[in-house]
């Protein structure tokens, strides 16, 4: 004989105390915790790209400093590109302890879930820094190879 229930019958179930609703609730909880991972390895991707890319133009700096009689404006201009290339080095390394800490959290909440508002906000400055980051590095790079361009 089958039993029809209704809704609330189930009632008990989905109350605070409830087991369906606290496994739903760390099913949630899980698959958030998984796409910021997988958001938070798409960051240190990304950051390793512009690390490689600021060593590239480090290093076209370095050629052109090796191939050109530079005027004084000139010169005084490098000396910035390069200032500017150092910056980028430093920004970039400490994003890339950002990322780490955030990762080393995303590990630790799952055995500790009292971590996720530190979590979200970690994420969320992540996300801003990483896109002004891109931003003025591509802002950068543009101005450089226009600068190089100058000097051929």
């Amino acid at each position: 004989m089958i039993k029809i229930i209704s809704v609330t019958d189930l009632s008990p179930l989905f109350n605070s105390g409830g087991r369906v609703r606290c496994e739903v609730s760390g099913m949630k909880n899980r698959i958030k915790i998984r796409q910021l991972q997988y958001e938070n390895e798409a960051a240190q991707r990304l950051l390793e790209f512009l690390l490689q890319e600021n060593v590239i133009l480090k290093t076209r700096l370095a050629e052109a400093l090796q191939e050109t009689v530079f005027s004084a404006d000139q010169m005084n201009t490098v000396e910035q590109y390069q200032e500017w290339l150092l910056q980028k080095d430093d920004v970039i390394g400490i994003m890339r302890q950002e990322a780490a800490s955030l990762e080393k959290l995303l590990i630790k909440y799952m055995h500790d879930e009292g971590t996720m508002k530190m979590i979200l906000h970690k994420q969320k400055k992540l996300r801003k820094d990483l896109k002004l980051l891109a931003i003025a590095f591509s802002d950068l790079r543009v101005k450089f190879n226009g600068f190089i361009e100058t000097l051929y």
